[in-house]
């Protein structure tokens, strides 16, 4: 008995170690996974598919993307520690409460339209849709 194979869709994609070092310079710039594939003019689904096979690849892009927040976080730190006031007052007026008041909130949120509308008598709602007061 003869078997016979039939392969469907294009054959798997042979990286170069230039495009690999264009990905990996690319997310070391904090460039997301898709602004990544268009940097380097890979079909976004192209470049899904390969990471999810490449699972080191995969993990060196994620490390690589976060590169430039700590460094902007090791910058400002480096500031703070040689006493640079409007640095310390920056980070503090946008981290902790104490030095920002409107980083607290109180009562509750709306978060959609949604919400209020399940809320609205049927009245409310026939004035919402005929545009009376």
């Amino acid at each position: 008995m003869e078997v016979i194979i039939i392969m469907a869709g294009r054959p798997d994609r042979i990286w170069t170690e230039e495009e690999l070092n264009k990905i990996r310079v690319a997310a070391g710039q904090g460039l997301s996974t898709p602004l990544i594939a268009a940097f380097c003019k890979i079909p976004r689904s192209t470049m899904y598919d390969y990471l999810k096979v490449n699972t080191e690849l995969a993990d060196e892009i994620k490390y690589l993307q976060e590169n430039p927040r700590i460094k902007a976080r090791l910058n400002i730190n480096a500031k703070i520690s040689s006493g640079d006031l409007d640095t310390s007052k920056w980070y503090l007026e946008r981290t902790d409460e104490d030095f920002n008041p409107k980083l607290k909130t109180e009562g509750t949120i709306k978060l959609s339209y949604e919400d209020q509308l399940k809320e609205m008598s049927d009245v409310e709602l026939e004035k919402l849709l005929l545009g009376s007061e």
